[in-house]
């Protein structure tokens, strides 16, 4: 009695246990921006995977602190095409005015701060982003900001 128990038992965890593990079926992830990789350093993408009612967007970058010689941050967020246009718009904005202005965004579960810098003579944004343990920032000049966002 007590084996036949057991057995029960034993075959109604497991039958629980694999009704919460499922298969799913894999999205296509279409990158819309790339920024360094190939004979540089990799600096950023930007790619986002169609979802129902709103596309799922990663942002990813190499982390400049170099806590390790490379350690790559994501960021993720929903939205429209509309959105990332603004975004896009909005850092656009930044880049092309004067140096030091600085903005906060909330992108996801992210806070990104946003700087325009001048460094010989160049301007570029530093991205800093500060949340659930991944904290870091990267650069990216004017030219890069278009490439990460398909404009070039």
């Amino acid at each position: 009695m007590k084996k036949l128990i057991m057995v029960s038992m034993v075959s109604l965890i497991s039958l629980v246990s694999f009704g919460q593990i499922s298969l799913s079926s894999p999205t296509e992830t279409i990158t819309i921006g790339k920024v360094g990789g190939g004979m540089g350093p990799f600096i950023a993408s930007l790619e986002y995977s169609k979802g129902d009612n709103q596309n799922q967007y990663m942002l990813s970058y190499n982390d400049a602190t170099y806590t390790t010689l490379t350690s790559i941050n994501r960021i993720k967020f929903s939205g429209n095409e509309e959105l990332i246009e603004t975004f896009y718009q909005m850092l656009n904005d930044l880049i092309s005015g004067d140096a030091g202005v600085e903005k906060e965004f909330n992108i996801g579960k992210e806070v990104m701060s946003v700087k325009c810098i001048k460094n010989l003579g160049v301007k570029s944004l530093q991205i800093i982003t500060s949340d659930r343990g991944t904290a870091g920032y990267f650069y990216v000049t004017k030219k890069q900001l278009d490439k990460l966002f398909g404009k070039l």
